[in-house]
């Protein structure tokens, strides 16, 4: 079976984590998957996965042969949804559920033209220490998923923990142990959990990736600063890291690289999780821009209207507004 993988979000403190989350109202998402020419992939039916950014979420199902899927029930807050197609590769891209981007019936329509990864087919590349974990412990990380698609994410730790038990080198169920603790601002844990996945698979981007976003919570900067840009040399178009390691930068007062590296994040995919946006407008402010100010928090808003931080935001936005007509 294929090892699926958790991508961490930059700004868990900034977009917000509850357990509350679970609790809020319900929303059904209806999407469609297509070639650019406006075709279903044929002979394949990709594998569709939402993963939640702020908590720990996971609902996986196979498109329609039309190319159409449809999850229930999602709670709302902001998602990673993967599209995987074997042979093609991966696309994945941020989704916002909520009342800001759902219709009256709390139904939420999207459709993509899948773009096939220039590392197309590489999903299916395991290393050979990966190849030998053994069956029972490849039964317990599938029982994780199932548990995590049942919102139980103490039943999926049990399932994971088994399973690193008997395959100590098990990386991706060291790294979905390490993805839980996160989530659960048990940062020690989710470091210790990555250090261990990367042990025994030190290329593996996503828990490089997940530890670069650890360290970063940790405060370990020089350490983040190091292992994000590791994950940039890895994947230079995915935007995850690129926001981190932006991050990085503007914590440890680079802001001309910090910079940089927000506005590729937002080239790759303007809407990410990570949010690079405020991240920039925090340079932006700190340069007395106060129309870029402002830019930067309207296009985060657009892109997130149910942003736990949304009436935080608009305030400062309307404080800034108010200093550009001073300036004038």
């Amino acid at each position: 079976m294929p090892l699926r993988i958790f991508f961490l979000g930059l700004y868990l403190a900034l977009l917000g984590t509850s357990a509350a989350v679970a609790e809020k109202a319900r929303f059904e998402l209806k999407g469609r998957v297509l070639l650019a020419e406006g075709r279903p992939i044929r002979g394949i039916l990709p594998e569709i996965r939402l993963e939640g950014t702020r908590f720990s979420f996971l609902r996986r199902t196979l498109a329609r042969p039309d190319g159409t899927f449809k999850f229930k029930k999602i709670p709302a807050s902001t998602y990673q949804l993967t599209i995987s197609a074997l042979g093609w590769g991966e696309m994945r891209r941020t989704l916002e559920v909520g009342p800001g981007t759902a219709d009256a019936r709390r139904q939420i329509e999207v459709n993509y033209v899948f773009e096939p990864s220039r590392r197309a087919g590489s999903a299916a590349t395991v290393s050979t220490t990966q190849l030998s974990v053994k069956t029972d412990a490849l039964k317990h990380y599938s029982q994780a998923l199932k548990r995590l698609e049942k919102e139980d994410s103490a039943g999926a730790i049990k399932h994971l923990e088994k399973a690193v038990e008997i395959s100590p080198h098990f990386s991706s169920a060291w790294n979905h142990l390490g993805t839980i603790a996160y989530m659960s601002r048990q940062h020690a844990r989710a470091q210790q959990c990555f250090d261990k996945a990367l042990e025994h698979a030190p290329d593996s981007y996503p828990a490089l990736v997940n530890l670069g976003a650890t360290l970063l919570a940790l405060g370990k900067l020089e350490e983040a600063l190091a292992t994000n840009a590791r994950a940039v040399s890895l994947r230079a178009e995915e935007p995850l890291a690129r926001s981190q390691l932006g991050l990085c930068y503007l914590r440890l007062g680079r802001p001309q690289e910090a910079e940089e590296q927000l506005k590729l994040a937002k080239k790759l995919d303007p809407g990410h999780f990570s949010g690079p946006q405020i991240a920039l407008a925090e340079i932006y402010r700190r340069r007395r821009d106060f129309a870029a100010v402002a830019a930067e928090i309207e296009e985060f808003l657009r892109y997130h209207p149910d942003s736990p931080r949304t009436g935080q935001l608009q305030k400062r936005l309307q404080v800034t507004r108010d200093m550009l007509r001073q300036k004038q």
